[in-house]
């Protein structure tokens, strides 16, 4: 009876653990694809600190990212070379200051984004999450310029494999690849610029979240895409150099990635 009590013991601890862990990655992902990108998404371990310097080969530019992070992971403040950019998120006030304008958050109790509001509880940004908790769309509108925005995410096995912008004049597509570890190891950024020829946006390509093992990665690049390449990955699991190409092979960007844990 004692051994019965014992393995039941065991079990129930290692579910709960389970979902701890599970619950922890799904909550990280949906705060970085809600405020940044997925390529910096750390893979394993929550990192407390990024700092990503991107060089810009065409004119040797280069641009320096910081990312500050709590000790659920969660992203706290994001600095760039431009101080009008940068972005400070205070989960405890429920408050965001972004491109220069502070907003409200509305967060649930996983402090997972719901939505922004601007002065007057204007709702400047909706997001929406799917079955198992993963965020895979948000709509908003820029506080100044009212341009509107939406953007779809799609996921396979807990990573993200689809990141899709939609605005009125233009399409970016995402897609990203890893390999048998679970770590990021290619992307591929297509963009669709929309005009006011009927016939050309009916083309365009529409909003698509539904995602399946089946999909594949395209043979050929087309002329407007840009292929990403990340290298060296950490004992974590995440990239520390990457580097794009267009789709012509001309290489545009160089990245380097330092992560405190």
């Amino acid at each position: 009876m004692k051994k019965i009590m014992l393995m039941c013991f065991i079990v129930i601890f290692f579910i709960i653990g389970c979902d701890k862990e599970k619950d922890t990655h799904t909550i990280i992902t949906n705060n970085y694809n809600a405020i940044l990108y997925p390529p910096l998404i750390p893979n394993k371990k929550p990192t407390m600190k990024q700092k990503i310097k991107a060089n810009f080969l065409a004119d040797n530019k280069i641009m320096n990212t910081i990312i500050e992070s709590n000790s659920d992971g969660l992203i706290e403040k994001v600095l760039f070379d431009d101080d009008s950019q940068n972005m400070i998120i205070d989960y405890k006030n429920k408050t965001m200051h972004l491109n220069g304008v502070d907003v409200t958050l509305q967060l649930d109790s996983d402090n997972n984004i719901l939505g922004y509001l601007y002065i007057n509880n204007e709702q400047l940004a909706s997001l929406s999450y799917n079955e198992l908790g993963q965020f895979i769309k948000l709509e908003d509108m820029h506080p100044l310029t009212k341009e509107k925005r939406q953007q779809t995410f799609g996921y396979y096995n807990g990573y993200t494999i689809k990141y899709n912008e939609f605005r009125k004049k233009n399409i970016n597509l995402n897609r990203f690849y890893y390999n048998q570890k679970g770590e990021l190891v290619e992307s591929i950024t297509e963009n669709y610029i929309i005009t006011d020829d009927n016939s050309k946006t009916d083309n365009s390509p529409k909003p698509d979240i539904n995602v399946k093992q089946s999909d594949r990665k395209p043979e050929n690049l087309k002329p407007n895409a840009v292929k990403c390449i990340y290298l060296n990955h950490n004992q974590y699991g995440d990239w520390t150099n990457a580097y794009c190409v267009k789709g012509n092979g001309v290489k545009l960007v160089t990245h380097t990635r330092e992560l405190e844990y």
